[in-house]
């Protein structure tokens, strides 16, 4: 779940975001990752890529667009495990279209309040900071792309210190918050401006022979 998202800004703006993303102990670089949001009045259109750090090679891509702050069509693909999928909102309907190396497999479940993707994630977060920094805990749904469903999710204030505040983001299923670690955002509390991530990534990590999902620490630029 390591994405790069962006403020809010004036209508009919383009914004590029741009950070390295490192193991978690920050001293190995894994990816560079690029993205790019246009906002048009009541439209915004995202896409965002990851590189390897070595080979220069493009290992993940993301496209989305979003109306009025809901979801119209996500696209994402892993290229290097094949992986590719679809989430679109069709009369009410979260639609997911995922294939895994050639196999197929589709789910759809009602469109709630609330259903984020990664391309909108931090700006939910960022409208919430206030809230967030007053320890309200906000609560929405996270549409997971390879899972075909959505999932529970809640922001928390973790903690403060000097001029930084750290976000945490956790599963509201006991069973969920058992298999995946929190993410953590931490902002400049002064400027409101996202420093790191650290937690789940887009990207796979090859081990052996296997792909295995992947925590990372991404720090913007």
């Amino acid at each position: 779940m390591l994405f790069i998202f962006f403020h809010f800004v004036m209508v009919f703006s383009e914004e590029l975001v741009q950070s390295d993303v490192f193991d978690l102990e920050g001293k190995t670089k894994l990816f560079t990752y690029e993205a790019k949001r246009v906002l048009s009045k009541d439209t915004m259109t995202f896409e965002a890529q990851f590189k390897d750090a070595n080979t220069g090679e493009v290992v993940t891509t993301e496209k989305a667009q979003i109306k009025n702050g809901v979801i119209e069509r996500y696209e994402v693909q892993r290229i290097p495990t094949k992986e590719t999928g679809v989430i679109e909102v069709k009369e009410g309907k979260l639609l997911f279209a995922y294939n895994d190396a050639g196999k197929k497999s589709e789910g759809k479940e009602p469109l709630k309040d609330t259903t984020l993707i990664s391309a909108t994630l931090v700006p939910h977060l960022e409208s919430k900071f206030n809230d967030l920094l007053a320890k309200k805990d906000v609560d929405f749904r996270y549409a997971v792309w390879y899972r075909k469903e959505t999932v529970g999710f809640r922001f928390s204030f973790d903690k403060e210190e000097n001029d930084q505040v750290v976000i945490k983001m956790n599963p509201t299923n006991f069973l969920y918050k058992s298999m995946v670690n929190p993410v953590y955002f931490t902002y400049k509390k002064s400027t409101k401006k996202l420093v790191s991530i650290k937690g789940r990534t887009l990207p796979k990590q090859k081990v052996g022979s296997a792909w295995k999902d992947l925590d990372a620490l991404a720090i913007y630029k």
